[in-house]
């Protein structure tokens, strides 16, 4: 089964074509995983209570004033998706890139 984690990375991501058990949400990144059902920051996991299925389509939005990453689940924002990561005024310091990786 393949695990993905849609996010956003800094230009200080350091990118790798490789497997190295490390990707979005391992370091300064940000990161949601709707299959194993987490938020990833800094290599650790919060739970997030929005399950994905084979099929389902993944909306992310960055919202830079409000420093706020937003998931939709096949168009719908709705509890549990919406604002799934509030990112602290000083951790965003470098532009932000969409970024995806599956296991």
């Amino acid at each position: 089964m393949i695990n993905p984690q849609f996010g956003f990375v800094s230009a200080r991501f350091e990118r790798c074509r490789v497997a190295t058990g490390r990707g979005v949400g391992d370091d300064e990144s940000r990161a949601v995983d709707g299959r194993r059902g987490g938020v990833w920051n800094k290599g650790e996991s919060e739970e997030y209570l929005g399950r994905w299925t084979e099929g389902d389509v993944i909306g992310l939005a960055w919202d830079l004033e409000q420093r706020q990453l937003l998931v939709a689940v096949n168009g719908d924002s709705s509890p549990p998706n919406g604002v799934v990561f509030q990112i602290e005024e000083h951790a965003v310091q470098h532009a932000m890139y969409a970024a995806f990786v599956a296991s």
